[in-house]
């Protein structure tokens, strides 16, 4: 499961391409997401996606600790983002992650800006 959720970073956040391939290689198609008390399915997520590609040049995730059951990890993480307007933010974000069948399935996300403008501060759900 660790290896998965870090090779999700790798391939879907971190990446300077946004791909619903690549999304769905690592998401179900039934995919729900929880983000600061906002609610983004399959779809939403993908326009979520797509919206981060855009307005950022680059995003480095740091994975800082986790715990992981039989279907689910538990995370803590730091992801540093640079926009395309010169702005840097980070954010600390602690998730659940639900795995079935090599595929995530759900995530509950609480995202707290830690640098940066407080705009930024809907990162985990922007579209």
């Amino acid at each position: 499961m660790e290896k998965l959720i870090k090779d999700m970073f790798k391939d879907v956040i971190e990446s300077n391409h946004y791909d619903e391939t690549v999304i769905k290689k690592y998401f179900s198609e039934n995919y729900l997401q929880l983000v600061d008390n906002k609610s983004l399915d399959f779809s939403q997520f993908n326009k979520h996606m797509a919206k981060i590609n855009e307005i950022t040049s680059s995003i480095t995730v740091d994975l800082v600790s986790y715990a992981s059951g039989a279907e689910s990890i538990f995370t803590k993480h730091i992801v540093s983002s640079n926009f395309s307007d010169g702005t840097h933010t980070r954010h600390k974000v602690f998730a659940e992650f639900k795995i079935i069948d090599q595929k995530i399935t759900y995530c509950d996300e609480l995202t707290f800006l830690i640098e940066g403008p407080q705009a930024a501060s809907d990162m985990g759900s922007i579209m």
